[in-house]
């Protein structure tokens, strides 16, 4: 497992290498609804790689200190007496092999590889705030799109009514003619106009700097999380080795 494992973060952080040469220029700027769903959905599963990863080295060691004191109930008399520990003829190699297991167990990169996950973690959820907030920007300027859109409307509408209702005289003398109350009106349509035309401004700036922060925060930790995942895997793979191989040798040296 493993070695595998190895093989597929070795496989990764080249991938996460690669990254770093990558031009998005012609890729779209927005974010979509289908691309927030997906980084949401990383979020939740890296989070859930490192609360596993804690697990599996809790019951690494768990399972290492619990063989150790079943081994002492079970493998070790004591002299109710004069509470004397005397080994058994097996001990030696059951509790050599545990207590460098142990040690092992002790100086694997542990910190390291679960503070590389974390900070993936914190880089994931800054993409997600990211695309969060213009989300957030669009739907403002769908939403001043529909009320200038309703708005226009009921204007054009009211503006046919007030003219069809105009006399012959008001066509004539522009004194007599409503028109001020007409640029009122259109004065609320233009300000939402300049409103709509701001937000989308602003939303166009935000995708280019949420792609371009993304794709920045993606080529920084991408490439840290998996060469410490990589190097764990090492450490790990050699540890198992070498618990499959030190009973045997101990075996033939008995």
């Amino acid at each position: 497992m493993w070695e595998n494992m190895q093989k597929q973060h070795e496989n990764q952080s080249k991938i996460a290498q690669a990254l770093k040469a990558i031009n998005i220029s012609q890729s779209p700027n927005e974010t979509s609804e289908h691309n927030l769903n997906n980084t949401q959905q990383l979020r939740v599963q890296i989070k859930m790689w490192h609360s596993e990863f804690q697990r599996l080295m809790l019951h690494q060691k768990e399972y290492v200190k619990s063989l150790n004191s079943w081994l002492k109930l079970n493998l070790i008399s004591i002299d109710n007496s004069l509470k004397d520990k005397i080994p058994s003829p097996q001990n030696p190699k059951i509790q050599s092999l545990l207590r460098i297991w142990q040690d092992q167990l002790e100086k694997l990169p542990e910190e390291g590889a679960k503070t590389a996950i974390n900070t993936f973690a914190a880089v994931i959820d800054t993409i997600v705030q990211y695309q969060s907030d213009e989300m957030e920007l669009k739907d403002n300027c769908e939403e001043t799109r529909r009320k200038l859109s309703k708005k226009s409307r009921k204007f054009e509408e009211w503006c046919d009514k007030q003219i069809a209702k105009r006399t012959p005289m008001e066509e004539m003398d522009p004194d007599m003619a409503d028109d001020e109350v007409i640029a009122d009106q259109q004065m609320v349509v233009e300000a939402l106009k300049r409103r709509l035309e701001e937000e989308e401004d602003e939303y166009r700036r935000r995708c280019i700097q949420v792609k371009e922060k993304s794709l920045m925060n993606l080529k920084n930790g991408l490439p840290e999380v998996f060469t410490a995942m990589s190097k764990f895997s090492v450490i790990q793979r050699y540890v198992i080795m070498w618990q499959n191989y030190y009973p045997s040798k101990v075996s033939r040296a008995h």
